[in-house]
């Protein structure tokens, strides 16, 4: 008798395997624990080394840095690092365009997006 569970867990496996393969948000991701990488973004944000290697991945209610840094891992051709619902993406794809356009308009929208996300 073969176990239900572990067909499950298999199809699960596959279902993310899939998904992770079909994202555009990890096109050209890498580990963001990279040195080289944690530099680079800190260089492009004006953020610390420390600020930026703090930085998690999860939309944080204290977290400062979060956005900043996320746009500047797609702005040099990694994926973001952002754990994010359907709305969140929304919102984040909104940051993007904005900060492409125009920073200053982007600085002056940071924080409500910011909110919008949390």
């Amino acid at each position: 008798m073969e176990d239900i569970f572990s067909k499950l867990r298999q199809e699960a496996i596959q279902k993310a395997e899939e998904r992770t393969k079909a994202s555009p948000a990890n096109e050209g991701s890498k580990p963001f624990d990279d040195e080289r990488i944690v530099r680079q973004v800190a260089e492009f944000t004006g953020l610390s080394v420390d600020e930026v290697a703090y930085c998690c991945g999860n939309i944080c209610p204290h977290c400062e840095t979060f956005l900043d840094k996320a746009i500047a891992l797609v702005e040099l051709g990694y994926g973001h690092h952002l754990f994010m619902n359907p709305m969140q993406e929304d919102y984040f794809t909104d940051a993007l365009d904005t900060f492409r356009r125009d920073r200053r308009e982007y600085e002056l929208k940071k924080q409500d997006l910011m909110d919008r996300m949390r």
